[in-house]
């Protein structure tokens, strides 16, 4: 294991890439910003688990097929919204499977 000095650094001492070798901690104002962007992706993903549990609940099967749609649309747009929040939002670095894919 390497230490945190040579994080980013090559063979010969080169660095690798083109960024810093060890990127900054995010201030205070911009890890806020970026929770008050969170805070409608959560309300989404609640509401979409509100929706799925009634459906459940349900025994009227049009009922239930209709709140499972619409909690689909709302885990939709909390993901559309977590994907438009940028990179610093991401939890999968960047690395995403096509919806339905195993």
């Amino acid at each position: 294991m390497r230490p945190e000095s040579q994080v980013g650094v090559g063979p010969g001492g080169s660095r690798v890439g083109a960024g810093p070798a060890i990127t900054p901690p995010s201030c205070g104002r911009d890890r806020r910003l970026l929770l008050e962007q969170f805070r409608p992706v959560a309300l989404h993903l609640e509401i979409a688990e509100l929706l799925e549990r009634r459906a459940g609940l349900s025994d009227n099967r049009v009922l239930a097929d209709l709140l499972e749609e619409r909690a689909a649309g709302h885990r939709q747009a909390a993901d559309r919204m977590r994907c438009s929040l940028g990179p610093a939002a991401r939890a999968d670095d960047g690395h995403r499977e096509a919806v339905g894919q195993v």
